[in-house]
């Protein structure tokens, strides 16, 4: 076997293999059944017990898991999101779930989140003040309505668009030592960004599903942080207080069915979301995973 198979090589602990061969051979990955060569990833289809992929990650330090189900208790979710070297979480019956997280990892950071997921005919709209926020989600609500899509979609994407805005206008703003400008201000005070610190939502409903993404221009958000807060959103351990992304993250994860968060730091921050409005709406809510950092 040549070093460039070997190279696009991903091992896969699998009972059902044929369920994944299509879409790694389509990412363009070979699927091994063992370690014996190196693997650009593993790929678990089920955790029957925590301890498999903690001692996976303790033997394989560095080598992202893409983790595959049908469904896991939040308990068991909480635990798996709080491994650092989970890349993704992927529901069972949407392949291209885990093919997307393959292909970002043959291709790292080559695009903002936004153009690998919306049309260029998105609703694009930059975010200078939290008074230019509350007149963005009454347009959000009234294109979404337009849409035709029923009041409980409509009001869920509102209120994860919401969180978005506002984690972007309060929470990652910094200065030049890296401290976090309105840390400490309060959410109901009014802030105006200057324009190179604006950030920016786009927005499109695309074959039944609302495809969002919230953009801001300066990569402060961490992932270690991501995954403290959505683990312990998860176990009903954040509390409600002022400030802090963590509520928000917890919140955004529990509304939608598939979260993505890719992080290039200093440079740019996308968070995006999938919101199924069709019949499989309730499939897998809080399965759909994706951690990037550039």
């Amino acid at each position: 076997m040549t070093s460039a198979t070997q190279h696009r090589s991903v091992f896969v602990r699998t009972s059902s293999i044929s369920n994944f061969e299509q879409v790694i051979s389509k990412a363009g990955f070979v699927a091994r059944l063992g370690l014996d060569a190196p693997v650009m990833a593993a790929i678990f289809d089920e955790v029957h017990a925590i301890a498999e992929l903690e001692s996976f990650a303790a033997a394989h330090p560095g080598t992202p898991i893409l983790l595959v189900t049908s469904g896991l208790a939040r308990e068991t979710l909480a635990a798996c999101i709080a491994i650092p070297s989970l890349l993704s979480v992927s529901q069972a019956g949407r392949p291209d779930d885990l093919f997307e997280a393959l292909s970002l990892l043959s291709q790292p950071g080559t695009s903002p989140l936004r153009e690998r997921w919306l049309p260029g005919n998105a609703l694009s709209r930059e975010v200078a003040s939290s008074v230019e926020r509350d007149r963005l989600l009454e347009e959000v609500e009234l294109h979404l309505r337009g849409e035709g899509l029923r009041a409980r979609f409509v009001n869920l994407a509102r209120d994860a668009i919401e969180e978005l805005v506002t984690n972007a206008l309060y929470d990652a703003p910094v200065d030049s030592t890296g401290r976090r400008i309105y840390l400490e201000t309060d959410r109901r005070n009014a802030i105006f960004l200057p324009p190179a610190a604006r950030p920016r939502l786009d927005l499109a409903v695309l074959e039944g599903r609302i495809v969002a993404v919230m953009t801001d221009p300066h990569g402060s958000l961490e992932l270690e942080t991501v995954r403290r807060f959505l683990a312990a959103g998860l176990l009903g351990q954040i509390s409600d207080k002022p400030g802090g992304a963590g509520l928000g993250f917890a919140r955004v994860f529990g509304f939608v069915d598939r979260l993505a968060i890719h992080i290039a730091p200093r440079v740019r921050t996308d968070i995006g979301f999938v919101l199924e409005t069709r019949q499989n709406a309730s499939i897998g809510r809080h399965a759909g995973l994706q951690l990037a950092r550039s």
